[in-house]
């Protein structure tokens, strides 16, 4: 397994219940998907540093339709959505990393569309995040 050790510049602030969910799922998926262990310190400094981390916390709230999440449930959502990041950065050749896949939150909108047609416009997508678990 490899392990990752770089980190950027810059700093956004996001309230621990929504920073731990974001690091234990970047974790989960980044040794599922790809064997790399990411050191948690590495992990908090990249989402600190991205400055698009609190769009994709929002994109996240808005496709809940206000519903508050539990840590386990925000840890299945932002996997899934994770996932959908990965998949895209590797379908348009881009490299897998951890800012290479926050950067790209703002395609969000445009991978849930394709993959789940219409449930956001029909405020459907909290279904599909009550089947996460």
């Amino acid at each position: 397994m490899k392990v990752i050790t770089k980190a950027q510049n810059t700093t956004t602030k996001l309230s621990d219940n929504r920073v731990i969910p974001m690091v234990l799922a970047l974790s989960n998926i980044f040794v599922r998907r790809l064997g790399e262990v990411l050191p948690e310190e590495f992990v908090r400094e990249q989402i600190a540093r991205s400055q698009k981390m609190q769009r994709f916390d929002g994109f996240a709230d808005s496709i809940t339709c206000g519903q508050e999440l539990k840590r386990p449930s925000r840890v299945r959502l932002y996997e899934m959505l994770l996932n959908l990041l990965i998949d895209d950065c590797i379908e348009t050749g881009n490299g897998v990393t951890v800012r290479t896949v926050l950067d790209r939150c703002d395609r969000l909108p445009v991978l849930i569309e394709s993959n789940f047609p219409g449930y956001i416009e029909q405020g459907l997508f909290p279904m599909v995040v009550s089947a996460l678990g």
